[in-house]
C-alpha cells in the first residue's frame, strides 16, 4: 500500500512538473478587446485593452456651423441672431463627457488669440447632451446655467443660458450642420 501511495505522489509531482514546463504563456491566454466599463462596446472577458473602445461621445465629435439667436442682458426684447462655429471633442478623463468650444458664443473681450475659446463639459446620454451649471472656463466670473442638446445625423440643435460677471442672463437656441 505504501508503495502505491508513494508512486501516486511521484506521479502528482511529475504531473506538476510537466504542467509548469509546458503550460501556455500570458500572452497565450490574454484576451484582447475593450476593457473600459464605461465603453459601449465593453468585453467583459477581455484581460488586454486593444485600443478600440468606443464611447457615447464619439457621436458628437467633429466642427459645427451654428445659427443661433440670443436675448436677454439690458435689452430684453432684443433679438440677436449669429452665425459662428463650435467644436466638440471627447473629455480625456471622462470620455462619456464632451468638451464643447465656442458654446453659445461667448464674448470675452480679453481672449487673447482666436485661437482660445470659452469652454464648456456635458454629459452625454444618448444623443442628447447635458450642460450642468458651471463657470465657463477662460472667463472671468460667467456661468453656464442648465442647458441641453441633441445630434441627429449631421444635425445638432440645443439651448442655452449663461449669466455674465454682473448678472446679466442670455438664453437662446441653436442649431448647426457638422462640417467635413
Amino acid at each position: 500500500m505504501k508503495k502505491i501511495k508513494r508512486l501516486q505522489m511521484v506521479l502528482v509531482f511529475l504531473g506538476g512538473m510537466s504542467m509548469i514546463f509546458t503550460s501556455c504563456s500570458e500572452d497565450d491566454l490574454a484576451i484582447q478587446g475593450c476593457t473600459n466599463i464605461t465603453a459601449t462596446n465593453y468585453n467583459v472577458s477581455a484581460t488586454v485593452d486593444d485600443g478600440t473602445c468606443s464611447y457615447l461621445s464619439d457621436l458628437f465629435i467633429g466642427e459645427y456651423s451654428i445659427e443661433d439667436s440670443i436675448m436677454g442682458g439690458i435689452v430684453w426684447d432684443e433679438v440677436w441672431e449669429r452665425n459662428y462655429n463650435i467644436e466638440i471633442s471627447q473629455d480625456p478623463d471622462y470620455p462619456n463627457q464632451i468638451i464643447i468650444k465656442n458654446w453659445a458664443k461667448i464674448y470675452v473681450s480679453d481672449l487673447a488669440s482666436t485661437e482660445e475659446f470659452t469652454r464648456v463639459i456635458a454629459q452625454v446620454d444618448g444623443d442628447s447632451f447635458f450642460v450642468s451649471f458651471q463657470e465657463v472656463s477662460d472667463t472671468d466670473g460667467y456661468h453656464a446655467h442648465t442647458s441641453n442638446g441633441k445630434v441627429t445625423a449631421d444635425s445638432i440643435f440645443f439651448n442655452f443660458e449663461y449669466e455674465n460677471w454682473f448678472g446679466e442672463v442670455f438664453w437662446g437656441y441653436g442649431s448647426g450642420k457638422r462640417l467635413e
